[in-house]
């Protein structure tokens, strides 16, 4: 947790908000204090934009906004940018599986250049990384012209036992309309990896596939 002037050391404002923070990096979550309220005011930090988790909705960095608040959920938002893993719902860690990591990449059309990875070891093997015992997912994002790349890159320890075979990578927020999709150099139209209105493409490194291609129309 991490307060919003670690964001915008320069702003004085933002030294007096406590009741909103980062979460790592790319999170912002601004919890409900009070009782019986609808509206919230919640500021948001950057130059970026930051999306809503739950609707997607894009509120521009460095403007406050008053926001809606629901029983169901804390309001929580993600950078323009960032790539977030997430699992599926579990009972317990001990069911939890790596071999198919979830991705999800929020696409920001003012975003030309983003990067970001992810840490996988086996959960249980005390100082796997000085033991070699480990896998780090890169990611990378360049926005050009009508194109978006997608580049994905394995890194295993010299002990890894590579638990990650799989990556579904599903395309957040996209306004413009999809005409094509390259996955390492073949092409397929976006009804291939269309669900419920995301792009959601599965790179697969037991057949070295870690490059995607996004020809908007």
């Amino acid at each position: 947790m991490r307060p919003l002037f670690f964001e915008e050391p320069e702003n004085m404002e933002s030294y007096e908000i406590s009741d909103t923070y980062l979460w790592g990096n790319d999170f912002l979550v601004s919890p409900i204090m009070q009782d019986s309220i609808n509206k919230k005011e919640v500021y948001f930090p950057g130059s970026g934009n930051w999306f809503d988790f739950y609707s997607g909705k894009r509120h521009k960095g460095g403007s406050r906004d008053s926001i809606s608040v629901s029983q169901d959920h804390i309001p929580t938002y993600v950078r323009g940018g960032a790539f977030i893993p997430m699992a599926k719902p579990l009972q317990t860690t001990a069911n939890y599986s790596g071999e198919i990591i979830e991705v999800h990449y929020y696409f920001d059309e003012e975003i030309e250049e983003s990067s970001s990875f992810l840490y996988h070891d086996d959960g249980k093997t005390p100082d796997s990384f000085e033991k070699g015992m480990y896998e780090i997912i890169k990611f990378e994002s360049s926005l050009s012209g009508e194109s978006l790349e997608l580049e994905i890159e394995k890194e295993a320890g010299e002990n890894s036992t590579s638990a990650v075979r799989i990556v579904e990578i599903t395309v957040e927020n996209l306004q413009k309309s999809v005409g094509f999709v390259w996955v390492n150099g073949i092409k397929y139209t976006n009804k291939n990896f269309l669900h419920q209105k995301k792009l959601v493409i599965p790179i697969r490194f037991d057949q070295n596939v870690n490059s995607i291609k996004i020809e908007f129309n």
